[in-house]
């Protein structure tokens, strides 16, 4: 049995998709691994964690006003 709840998984997603929507980098890119590696593929180098900031902080800059609606939340065992 997972000893996470249900209720504590929808909850860390729910503040994943609130930074989101508020464009808080500092929250969004605390969800990523200091270990995060990306490997794009097609000789493409891979990206760190430090890329993966770069790359949301220029997608917010991109998209000042993107939303991040949750409607629906399902979670099961």
């Amino acid at each position: 049995m997972c000893s996470v709840s249900l209720e504590f998984n929808k909850n860390v997603a729910r503040r994943y998709f609130e930074a989101y929507g508020t464009r808080d980098i500092g929250v969004v890119t605390g969800f990523i691994d200091e270990g995060y590696v990306l490997y794009p593929g097609a000789g493409a180098d891979a990206e760190s964690r430090d890329g993966r900031k770069r790359d949301e902080t220029v997608f917010f800059s991109a998209f000042s006003g993107i939303e991040a609606v949750v409607e629906d939340q399902i979670a099961g065992g």
